[in-house]
């Protein structure tokens, strides 16, 4: 596979492309019944599978990444997405319902995503109701109400604009890595390592965790009858160092772990 990276790269408007590439007509507005019906009726009749809660913006997010995202071999930006999928972006100038934002795509993978910030305290707010309200019908990906930034943004935002990169990604086609764990400084996933204990080797117990320099006695729990067991206290200092090689050893310095077991009633 070649990706050419020769400029200019084409640009993509996301609700235009996509009812250009799928031959049919988007209702508006967006945020209307009509519009979700026609949305969930389409992705039933291509098979695109959409996990719970069909929202409009999981929706159309779907069959963007159906008809769009494919064109994207080559760096391609994909630009004003609508407003209901950017809950933080300013809302476009001269298109209603979008907003002014781009995503760089580089082989079928968003590579950047940028946006003008949105500095309207009042739309903030109303857009931040409709993520909380995806949110409480299942949707994990929307956005809590957060009144502490709406309250700052009623004391003044000037015009703002950001862009965010992802470098795993970037390093990923640098590096020819076909993985983004290959590239991840800290994978979320260790490798086997057959000289490991095993996790039911391990003393089952209670582990308290003390900031230095506090007394151990008073931070005992109080709901449970606890004894101090000192031989496991070590296996577990010992297991820390095991699990987090020289980083352990700093953990142990700024924390006393101690170890207890619950006596017979």
């Amino acid at each position: 596979m070649e990706i050419d990276f020769q400029p200019p790269w084409p640009r993509y408007s996301y609700i235009e492309e996509l009812e250009k590439q799928g031959g049919f007509k988007v209702p508006m507005p967006l945020e209307s019944d009509e519009c979700h019906a026609f949305l969930e009726a389409k992705c039933k009749e291509l098979d695109i599978e959409v996990t719970p809660p069909h929202t409009t913006p999981r929706l159309l997010d779907k069959l963007v990444e159906h008809f769009v995202e494919r064109l994207c071999l080559n760096p391609s930006f994909i630009c004003d997405q609508p407003a209901i999928c950017s809950p933080l972006a300013k809302y476009h100038r001269s298109k209603p319902g979008m907003c002014e934002r781009f995503e760089l795509f580089v082989n079928y993978t968003e590579l950047a995503n940028a946006y003008t910030e949105l500095n309207n305290p009042i739309v903030q707010r109303e857009r931040f109701m409709q993520q909380a309200k995806d949110k409480s019908n299942g949707d994990e990906e929307a956005q809590c109400l957060d009144e502490d930034f709406c309250v700052a943004m009623e004391h003044g935002l000037p015009p703002t604009g950001g862009w965010g990169l992802g470098v795993d990604r970037l390093t990923m086609f640098l590096t020819d890595s076909n993985n983004i764990k290959e590239v991840l400084l800290f994978p979320a996933m260790k490798p086997v390592d057959d000289n490991k204990p095993e996790a039911s080797a391990l003393p089952v117990c209670f582990i308290s965790h003390f900031p230095s320099g506090s007394s151990s006695g008073s931070d005992t729990p109080s709901s449970l009858p606890l004894q101090r067991d000192e031989e496991r206290t070590e296996k577990h200092r010992q297991h820390v160092l095991h699990e987090c090689g020289s980083s352990g050893t700093n953990l142990l310095h700024r924390s006393h772990f101690s170890v207890y077991r619950t006596l017979p009633n």
